[in-house]
């Protein structure tokens, strides 16, 4: 986990906020507190790594209302909630959500630590492959036109005999645009060149 990974606690239960604060502070774990979703969502930043503790039943705006608005803001930051009740029926609608997790109150320590390690280990692992993803794009961006078809050919599994066919231009041109298009793309070989295009797709 990044040493800035934050753990973000949005909890009306100030009990909850001391007994957290302690148990993460105690692990080496970088937190925030809030007692209103109104005074997270004025705060949070999406680009900061991290995960969000998120108590089900809160005044004004509820848990699973959060957690609708942080989606349509296009927030995938991990979601675990939290409840003092065994609402079955609420904990299903988190998880088809897309939650992370939903523990009950009062929490377990150690089943705490290890669903927090694992939605920071989940967090930044995906923003990695965003970054990657983001990486790809623009390179794949580079391409000139003429290139860009003779990668969707090769893609294909077409040959430089036929991709030259295809596009009515000469063996060597097919060469030097695969040429061009491995040193833009740095893909160092033909399968990673593929994966990477069929990622981006």
């Amino acid at each position: 986990m990044a040493i800035n990974s934050i753990v973000n606690i949005v909890d009306d239960d100030t009990l909850i906020h001391k007994w957290l604060a302690a148990v993460l502070k105690s692990n080496g774990l970088q937190f925030q507190c809030y007692d209103c979703a109104a005074k997270f969502m004025k705060d949070f930043d999406p680009s900061t790594p991290g995960c969000i503790l998120l108590d089900l039943k809160m005044p004004e705006i509820n848990g699973l209302e959060l957690q609708k608005h942080l989606q349509a803001e296009g927030n995938k930051s991990p979601i675990i909630f939290l409840t003092g009740t065994a609402d079955v029926s609420s904990a299903v609608k988190a998880l088809k959500n897309g939650a992370f997790d939903f523990l009950e109150k009062p929490l377990e320590k150690n089943t705490l630590l290890n669903v927090v390690t694992k939605a920071l280990d989940q967090d930044l692992r995906q923003r990695y492959e965003g970054l990657e993803k983001t990486q790809v794009k623009r390179q794949l961006s580079q391409l000139t036109k003429r290139e860009e078809e003779v990668l969707n050919w090769l893609v294909k599994g077409k040959p430089n005999k036929t991709i030259a066919q295809m596009l009515n231009i000469s063996i060597r041109t097919v060469e030097v645009h695969r040429k061009n298009i491995m040193e833009k793309t740095e893909a160092g070989s033909l399968a990673n060149l593929v994966k990477m295009a069929l990622d981006t797709n």
